[in-house]
């Protein structure tokens, strides 16, 4: 039997995914931001892309600091397993 995600829970998970996704899409727009997601991903994401901060909390900064991958792909494959 399915278990019930309360909407909070939910909302939560949305807006994650929802940074996750716009942290991606710069990566693959901007070779530069890309670079600098690679070698530290906690310091391009408190940076911000094109005057756009990311809408992140301390703990997600740390599990995307926890981040270590030498391609965009397996850096976007461990993203998602957060």
């Amino acid at each position: 039997m399915l278990q019930h995600i309360p909407k909070r829970l939910d909302k939560v998970s949305e807006a994650s995914n929802s940074e996750w996704s716009r942290i991606i899409s710069a990566a693959v727009v901007n070779q530069q931001f890309r670079k600098q997601l690679l070698l530290s991903p906690c310091a391009a994401v408190s940076k911000g892309y094109c005057g756009e901060l990311f809408n992140l909390t301390d703990a997600q900064k740390d599990k995307i600091a926890s981040l270590a991958g030498s391609s965009m792909e397996e850096f976007a494959l461990q993203l998602a397993q957060i």
